[in-house]
């Protein structure tokens, strides 16, 4: 089954308890905490904190998930004390989660001069993790088409999957990511079919092709009409995450994959 949610992008300027209020009462139901930036603040909640936040959240009837940081943590590093506090950080993300009872945490896979000894390092982290807490699922992105980082095409996060081989290890999909990553041998819709079967999350957003702008859906050249036909194979639950700028350009990437009666419930 398809649904929606989306993230708290939307309100990066804002304090994560307030981004999730404002959304609240925008009627999302299904929030991604970014706990970047601004969000990191989430790391040091103290457990009242903790409570206050759960206790808002089961009051609304609303779920949480954890998008990990992205610029202070790095699975794939080779340095030592990058290494030991990428864990910290994630094992904290982790103890987060299941404080809301969140269904997944989000991370990307880092960086490494070397792609493939990157990607060995970054595998290695994640069994580690997944076999430290016995109930979460770790979600790991596609990524834009930069120098040193992992995971910018599906064969990469398939070569963490295989390496790892955990069920609770899923992926996320980036529709702006994929889109600036466009190769004649790797569309879009190629690398969404090479990871279909993993795909627990989709993150919503457009661009032109270039830079990970987070246009709302429908404003950018992603091949939407492709995609969304090629969505609908898959049989597993995925959470289609609205990652824009604002709410209401959320709200009309929303509007827009309703239009086209692809977003069902």
């Amino acid at each position: 089954m398809l649904s929606y949610g989306i993230s708290t992008f939307a309100t990066f300027e804002k304090s994560v308890e307030q981004g999730i209020e404002e959304l609240i009462r925008n009627d999302w139901k299904y929030i991604e905490i970014m706990a970047d930036g601004p969000g990191e603040e989430i790391l040091t909640w103290s457990r009242e904190k903790l409570a206050i936040i759960n206790r808002l959240i089961e009051n609304e009837g609303v779920e949480l998930a954890i998008h990990a940081p992205i610029f202070t943590m790095d699975l794939g590093s080779s340095d030592k004390k990058i290494q030991e506090k990428s864990e910290y950080i994630l094992q904290k993300c982790f103890a987060i989660g299941n404080v809301f009872n969140s269904p997944y945490v989000l991370t990307h896979l880092g960086t490494n001069q070397d792609i493939s000894f990157g990607l060995e390092l970054a595998s290695e982290r994640i069994d580690k993790l997944l076999n430290t807490d016995p109930g979460m699922t770790l979600v790991i992105e596609n990524v834009p088409p930069m120098p040193t980082l992992l995971g910018t095409n599906g064969n990469e996060l398939l070569q963490v999957i295989d390496k790892v081989g955990h069920e609770r290890l899923r992926v996320a999909f980036d529709t702006g990511h994929a889109n600036i990553v466009r190769t004649p041998s790797v569309a879009p819709i190629e690398q969404f079919m090479a990871l279909e079967k993993y795909i627990s999350v989709v993150h919503i957003s457009d661009n032109n092709g270039t830079d990970d702008d987070h246009y709302q859906a429908g404003k950018g050249n992603f091949p939407w009409d492709k995609w969304m036909k090629e969505l609908q194979h898959i049989k597993q639950d995925v959470k289609l995450l609205m990652e824009t700028k604002s709410i209401e350009e959320g709200a009309a990437s929303k509007e827009f994959l309703g239009q086209v009666g692809y977003l069902r419930e």
